[in-house]
């Protein structure tokens, strides 16, 4: 019988190491789509004497922006998979009474995984944002007419 638990724990441990390595691969591959965008971004946008047109650029600018957010979407859907995962190995094979030390007032498990909004948020917003900092290096007029208040 011991064998046969230990057998059970190695098992479950091999799970849960697998799972950590996912989600270290997947935000890795977050942040490096975020890199990636936002340095092109500025290729496009900030570089001077840029042989390439300004709305060619905010085309190419755009597509990138597109391409992150697809890419970000999607690891954030696996890392979903993944949490809930990790809340189903905890329900199942951890014994209650270390479940209930561990995880008090979360029968749910929730507290298993880290809440990432704010990390979240700025993978989200940080190529949008840079692609409006290069639209006001591409266009000073837009820059002018947003700083007025004139843009119609």
């Amino acid at each position: 019988m011991g064998q046969d638990q230990e057998g059970k724990t190695d098992w479950v441990a091999l799970l849960f190491n697998d799972a950590a390595k996912n989600f270290s691969d997947l935000k890795s591959r977050q942040w490096t789509a975020t890199s990636l965008s936002i340095g092109a971004i500025a290729a496009l946008g900030f570089s001077q004497g840029s042989s390439a047109h300004p709305r060619v650029a905010t085309l190419l600018m755009f597509l990138i922006v597109l391409c992150h957010l697809v890419v970000t979407s999607k690891c954030e859907r696996n890392l979903s998979v993944f949490r809930e995962r990790l809340k189903a190995l905890v329900k199942a094979h951890l014994p209650t009474s270390e479940a209930n030390i561990i995880f008090k007032d979360d029968p749910q498990f929730e507290s298993v995984v880290v809440d990432e909004g704010r990390v979240s948020f700025i993978l989200y917003a940080s190529s949008p944002v840079a692609f409006l900092c290069a639209l006001f290096v591409l266009f000073p007029s837009l820059r002018f007419a947003v700083l007025c208040g004139c843009a119609r």
